[in-house]
């Protein structure tokens, strides 16, 4: 259902659609909303019975810019299924200045999206609104991953649910009622009630889950949450927060007000969370401690039927929440802490009892106290269960088990409280490519860099070899004599011409194959891949070489999983030797001063090995009653009581054969023919390339085999390549705002609110504007990216990372819009504070900066998102089409693509209506009283259709448009759509004039000014419509006639000017003076005749626009001016003129 204009559509009956399915959109209808619509959906009653589709399996809406939809009625959706978005109704508003309203009745039972938005899903892109003033309901609806019953993506935007909504059995990953991802937008919810809604592992928020960008709005209200609850995951057991409503916030605490948010008359009836974690409301936040007091403060939450909610220790669990930099991978529990906590961390004193405060443990240190952490741990108290303090130097002379060490500023001892390494486990397996993986577990293993430090401890002695070979039984039927030595001989003998025929074959067929071109016919032996090593006279493997790598070894490239583990691989395994020695070690934080045991310096943990395959590496016993292998000829005549076959029977066989042999060539001669012949061979050779295809393939992934592949493993090379790449400029590109944010950032805040500086805190906000925000963003991309690179395979998905990061990389578009206007402010504050240019410089030469001149990070966001698109643009030109990762890095490097041409947009859209707006201003002139009526007419028109169904009277409609009237009594030229082109300032030739004008193009129309004398002023004398405008430079014979007429008429009056003269001299002394003011008309006549002379009738810089009723000549003040300004009002010409054809063919 394509609509456009103004359409209303009313459907009388019962519209049912039943098993109806779609492959793209709208499984029963789709609707798609062109630009600059109205209309209106009127149903009596829509019913979709088990449809399906990839989007909106009942019914998908597809709006543009300037559109507005009303849609009521009764709608049913039963069992409809998406593969992607919205089971039962998927919302599109892909333009801007949308308004939707849903008014009817809706019902979503049983629907099912595959992605997102079980029932419905909603997104928003920019400046539209979304009223629902109908009912909702949703029962047993599901998705998986966000959403169960209705999903929100808004920016820029505003929604409010303004009735009865109903949530029943609804679940999803994230959000089993509702999930919302709002930015720069606004989200009204009451009169709301959320039954039996579940979210899983690893998941947040059972009833809802929001994600409140900066400058948004979240409010509920009058809302209710039964039984709802997070469900535990075996397979993966990360988060589960928030039973009933889950809010990660980018507001800051001190920014936190009703404004923005407003939690209130709410009702939790039998929540629960995983371990309890906020069982009721769970709020992720920049600080929990500062967001806890800011929702008191402003008495943001109200929940009904609790007792002293922000006092009340009964509430502790259900209410709480987490800060942004201790979530980690969200295993972690204790860092999820009561919400409004920050009561109990105050320490009652004698003079001073704040309420809620905790006061100082008095009992004896060995005793147990019952209710934990009612009063603080100190140094001459410290029972069990008793609270940690919160200030580190409070920590001095409390036991390590009692509180436990905290990541800085720890004043206990420095080796209990520093990183400590406590195990080290070695996996070795000689089939990988990387043999040697070591993991090793501790306490405070931060993301900076750790360096480790691998030693040999002792020799291990007879009894511990002993004990090992009796003990490792499983490697002796693996490894003993026979199996491994014999057999192995054997087969390789055996197999070894076979493998090496099938091989030459593919390889042959590959040297033309389109699938592989090798450079090399020195082919390797990728299907074996055998190798023999030296034994000694036991059958034992001699290890380690004589070229084995020397310790001690020194490891920089340490991949940190989390604060408690960390790891990291080896390809060179010539070192190990454990049948006979044990091996430990040490980490480093500078790379200088080496810790082991206890954090002890040079005291090396021993390292656990574990074998799962690799014989050089473990003791066992060898089967010492197992034969040697046979190198004797079996075949030998020679050899006594071996067994001969009779002369005859030998012969007979051989004559057996010659005879088969003989008529399998005839009878292959006779029934094939040289066409069948060469087309069972190209099949054949087909078939070859294809299997041998595969082989380089998997010997590529598996073997890493180089010199069988090399064109393709360029490419593979090239991959790795920017994948680190990536990795690398993310990690620096992070760290460079993490040092920019400490060393300019804080300390500038620092100087500001001391006063010692005259740059206010406002002013270092719109010179910095989100930079904090965006760095949040980026630590988090930048681990996400780490986890997906590490040990980088072709199967790594580093294009679904961008395509799933992407949208959120728009929290740069703020950032961009006021880039330029903030480095204009510091430059002038750099102009006029000394100081504060003083303290600049000095910062830009610390070493911490990398001598970074704050220009130059400003610039930093600004040239990250081009870098994006550059690293996604030569990843994809080196990915193969059964790379499962594909299609994602395609659409990744279209999607960064599309940011920067948006943001690009976004900064070219702001200047050009900054600049209208001034000319706007500039402008002092009013609108002609018709053209006045015309415009606030057809605006009051427009609201008065929004405000259909409000029963306005007269004196309502009256009021619009007396406002609409006043409105548009000044020229209002600002609109979304229109730019500024060009202007000019010219002469305007008419049959008795030659007047000063100025001439501004705008996108869509032409203004003809005359500038203000002295002033900045405009006064409007004329409008040309750009679309109906045709332009010629000056020249044809006519005009130039019509000119020579003026000098003329022009020359005529000069001489009756003389003529007058004449006579006046004539006159007596006393009309000397009337005489001397006619010879100053005459000097200003002679003036405007050569001005006439030089330019207008000599026609060097003329042109003429017509308009379908009338012609203009003007006169430009150089050939250049009069070049540029033609050359763009002929390109904006011709876009008006295929924009209304592109129309008429629609």
């Amino acid at each position: 259902l394509c609509i456009e204009a103004e359409n209303n559509i009313e459907i009388t009956g019962d519209l049912v659609f039943e098993n109806c399915s779609s492959i793209n959109s709208g499984g029963g209808i789709f609707v798609d909303l062109y630009d600059n619509t109205n209309a209106t959906i009127e149903l009596k009653k829509l019913i979709c019975i088990d449809c399906k589709s990839q989007h909106g399996g009942g019914l998908n809406i597809q709006a543009f810019s300037n559109t507005i939809l009303t849609l009521s009625g009764q709608a049913s959706f039963t069992r409809c299924e998406s593969s992607e978005n919205g089971g039962g109704i998927n919302f599109n508003i892909l333009g801007e200045n949308t308004e939707i309203q849903l008014t009817g009745e809706m019902e979503f039972n049983n629907c099912i999206g595959g992605d997102y938005g079980g029932g419905m899903y909603l997104y928003s892109n920019n400046n539209s609104t979304i009223q629902i003033t109908g009912l909702l309901s949703f029962d047993n609806c599901s998705c998986n991953d966000q959403g169960g019953g209705l999903y929100l993506e808004i920016y820029h935007s505003s929604i409010s649910f303004e009735n009865i909504i109903q949530f029943n059995d609804c679940k999803a990953q994230t959000g089993g009622g509702i999930y919302s991802n709002i930015v720069y937008s606004s989200l009204y919810i009451q009169d709301a009630s959320f039954e039996r809604c579940s979210s899983i592992q690893p998941g947040n928020g059972g009833g809802i889950a929001l994600i409140q960008g900066i400058s948004s709005i979240i409010s509920i209200t009058n809302s209710s949450f039964i039984d709802c609850k997070t469900i535990s995951n075996s397979s993966d057991q990360r988060y589960g927060w928030g039973g009933a409503i889950f809010i990660q916030t980018s507001v800051t605490a001190e920014n936190l007000n009703q404004t923005n948010l407003l939690l209130r008359d709410l009702v939790f009836t039998e929540c629960s969370a995983i371990n309890s974690i906020g069982n009721n409301i769970h709020i992720q936040s920049i600080d929990t401690y500062a967001t806890g007091e800011a929702i008191e403060n402003g008495s943001l939450l109200s929940v009904n039927g609790t007792i002293d909610l922000y006092y009340n220790n009964s509430y502790l669990q259900d209410y709480m929440g987490i800060d942004e930099s201790k979530v980690g991978d969200g295993t972690t529990i204790d860092n999820n802490i009561p919400l409004f906590s920050f009561h109990a961390l105050k320490t009652c004193i004698s003079y001073n009892n704040p309420k809620g405060c905790t006061p100082l443990c008095t009992i004896d240190s060995n005793s147990t106290i019952e209710q934990q952490d009612s009063c603080f741990c100190n140094q001459d108290s410290h029972p069990i269960n008793c609270r940690c303090p919160v200030n580190s130097s409070q920590l001095e002379g409390i036991p390590t088990e009692v509180c436990q060490c905290i990541d800085d500023d720890d004043s206990r001892d420095k080796n209990l409280c520093k990183f400590q390494l406590k195990k080290v486990e070695l996996i070795v397996n000689t089939s990988k490519v990387n043999p040697l993986r070591f993991n090793f577990y501790g306490e405070r293993f931060t993301l900076e860099n750790i360096y480790a430090k691998i030693v040999e401890l002792q020799n291990k002695t007879e009894e511990e070899i002993k004990y090992e070979k009796d003990n490792n039984k499983q490697y002796q039927d693996k490894y003993n004599t026979k199996k491994s030595n014999q057999t192995y001989t054997r087969n390789y003998s055996q197999n070894h011409n076979s493998n090496t025929i099938k091989q030459y074959r593919m390889f042959e067929s590959l040297a033309s194959s389109k699938y592989l071109n090798p450079l090399y016919r020195n082919y390797p032996n990728i299907i074996s891949n055998q190798e023999v090593l030296p034994r000694d006279e036991d059958g034992y493997i001699i290890w380690p070489p004589e070229n084995a790598t020397e310790l001690p070894l020194f490891i920089d490239n340490i991949y940190i999983e989390s604060k408690q583990k960390a790891s990291f691989q080896m390809n060179d395994a010539t070192w190990l030797d454990s049948r006979k020695k044990w091996y430990g070690m040490l980490i480093s934080a500078d790379n200088k001063t080496f810790v082991g045991k206890d954090g002890n310096e040079d005291e090396a943990i021993r390292i656990d090995v574990f074998v799962e395959e690799g014989e050089q590496f473990v003791n066992f016993n060898k089967n010492q009653t197992s034969e040697p292998p046979d190198d004797t000829d079996e075949t030998d005549s020679g050899k006594s009581g071996s067994f001969q076959f009779p002369i005859w029977y030998i012969l007979l066989v051989v004559v057996i054969v010659l005879i088969i042999v003989t008529l399998l060539i005839f009878w292959r001669q006779s029934t094939q023919s040289i066409s069948k012949h060469r087309t069972l061979r190209r099949r054949t050779q087909k078939m070859d390339e294809k299997e041998a295809g595969l082989i380089i393939l998997r010997a590529l992934l598996w073997n890493r085999d180089y010199h069988a592949a090399r064109p393709a493993f360029v490419l593979m090379r090239q991959q790795r390549n920017v994948v680190q790449e990536l990795i690398e400029t993310e990690k620096n590109y992070v760290s460079k705002l993490e040092a920019g944010i400490k060393y300019y950032i804080q300390p500038l805040q620092k100087l500001s609110k001391n006063r010692k500086i005259k740059v206010s805190q406002n002013q270092l906000k719109d010179i910095f504007i989100n930079m904090e925000q965006i760095l949040k963003f980026h630590k988090l991309f930048s681990y996400e990216l780490q986890c997906v690179c590490y040990n980088w395979t072709v199967h790594s998905r580093v294009g679904q990372t961008f395509c799933k990061q992407a949208p959120f990389m728009k929290i740069s578009v703020e950032y961009f819009q006021k880039k330029e206007q903030a480095s204009k402010l510091l430059r002038e504050l750099l102009k006029s504070d000394p100081k504060f240019n003083q303290i600049v410089e000095d910062i830009s030469q610390q070493e911490e900066v990398n001598h970074e001149p704050l220009e130059q990070l400003l610039n930093r966001p600004v040239k990250r998102i081009s870098e994006y698109n550059l690293l996604l643009q030569k990843m994809n030109e080196s990915m193969f089409d059964w790379q499962p990762d594909s299609k994602h890095v395609h659409l990744a490097s279209k999607m960064m693509d599309e940011i920067a041409s948006f943001f690009n947009f976004c900064i070219h859209r702001k200047g050009n209506l900054e600049k209208v707006f001034d000319i706007e201003q500039q402008i002092i002139s009013y609108n002609p009283i018709p053209l006045m009526f015309s415009l606030s007419e057809e605006a009051t028109q427009i609201e008065l259709v929004k405000k259909q169904g409000q029963n306005l009277n007269n004196y309502d409609i009256m009021k619009i448009r007396l406002q609409w009237q006043k409105y548009f009594h000044r020229i209002r030229l600002v609109r979304p759509s229109r730019c500024f082109v060009s202007d000019i300032e010219v002469f305007q030739v008419d049959s008795n004039s030659y007047q000063r004008r100025f001439m501004i193009l705008l996108s869509d129309v032409l203004l003809i000014c005359k500038k203000k004398t002295f002033q900045q002023k405009y006064e409007l004398m004329n409008v040309l419509n750009v679309q109906t405008l045709e332009y010629r430079l000056a020249g044809k014979m006519s005009d130039m006639e019509q000119l020579r007429k003026m000098r003329s008429e022009i020359n005529q009056k000069i001489e009756n000017q003389k003529e007058l003269e004449r006579r006046q001299q004539e006159e007596d002394e006393e009309q000397m003076k009337i005489i001397n003011d006619t010879k100053l008309v005459l000097k200003m006549d002679e003036k405007q005749k050569q001005l006439y002379l030089m330019n207008a009738i000599e026609g060097r810089f003329l042109f003429l626009l017509f308009t379908p009723t009338n012609t203009y000549l003007f006169d430009a003040m150089t050939s250049d001016a009069r070049r540029r300004f033609i050359t763009k009002l002929e390109g904006y010409v011709r876009k008006q003129v295929e924009t209304n054809d592109k129309k008429v063919e629609g």
